[in-house]
């Protein structure tokens, strides 16, 4: 399963045809149950709970509850993806548990932040991170 924390919803308007769906924000805000969220993909057999309707300001005031939330559908699913889009190492450690693993998608290797990134993370105790990038000249 595919959890689209992207802030834009991008992943779920892909994988859904649509940005109209309920989805994380949603069960977050308590107007959704864990039923209501989970997507087939149109394209794969995957599953997904895009970004939702709720705003994910008012949403992420129960961030608190991602843990417990990834954690039961880490029971009911092999993998759990969560797109965090750009993100901080002290906002990635508020999802993180024991099984977690960090994937850093890179769009330039050559950017400064990369770096940076890695370090933050590496500081924060993610020193098994995997390194993700397009290979130069690529198209995206």
């Amino acid at each position: 399963i595919l959890i689209d924390m992207t802030g834009s919803g991008v992943l779920g308007h892909a994988m859904l045809d649509s940005d109209q769906q309920a989805g994380i924000t949603d069960l977050l805000v308590g107007a959704k149950k864990f039923t209501d969220i989970i997507h087939n993909d149109h394209y794969s057999d995957a599953h997904i709970i895009p970004l939702g309707q709720s705003d994910p300001r008012q949403a992420m005031r129960s961030k608190e509850r991602l843990p417990m939330i990834l954690d039961a559908l880490g029971t009911a699913y092999d993998r759990v993806v969560v797109e965090c889009g750009p993100s901080t190492a002290p906002q990635i450690e508020q999802l993180a548990s024991g099984r977690t693993q960090i994937i850093l998608s890179i769009v330039d290797p050559e950017a400064e932040t990369v770096a940076l990134a890695a370090h933050d993370l590496d500081q924060r105790g993610f020193d098994d991170v995997i390194i993700l990038a397009a290979e130069a000249g690529a198209d995206a």
